[in-house]
């Protein structure tokens, strides 16, 4: 992760809000973006990055972090590209990376995205 994401994830944590991290875990074939890209959503509904170039599976990224940060639950999920000039599939996984209550550190939240990944 750049110095920008971990940047990010300590304004987040301090502020106190909640936020949900995706993590595109399985590329195939034509995509945007390869196997590792993060994306976050805010409990408030702020967005950094994107998975894919704001499409389709972004928003699904954000319907996922919904029901993540709802429940404390991670989702996994796959979707299909097919476009003519996107041909591929991505897995991505979404977790819910800090709360207001957590420990969570930077080095913790990377360990976890780490895992999250495999």
């Amino acid at each position: 992760m750049s110095r920008e994401t971990f940047e990010l994830i300590e304004k987040i944590r301090s502020s106190g809000r909640r936020a949900a991290m995706a993590t595109l875990v399985r590329t195939h074939g034509t995509t945007p973006r390869k196997e590792g890209t993060k994306m976050f959503v805010g409990e408030g509904g702020a967005i950094f990055g994107s998975v894919t170039i704001g499409g389709c599976v972004d928003a699904k990224v954000i319907e996922q972090a919904d029901d993540v940060l709802r429940s404390s639950k991670p989702r996994r999920f796959g979707s299909i590209f097919g476009s003519v000039t996107i041909g591929g599939c991505v897995d991505a996984r979404v977790i819910e990376s800090m709360s207001s209550s957590s420990r969570s550190t930077p080095s913790r939240i990377f360990m976890r995205s780490q895992k999250a990944g495999r």
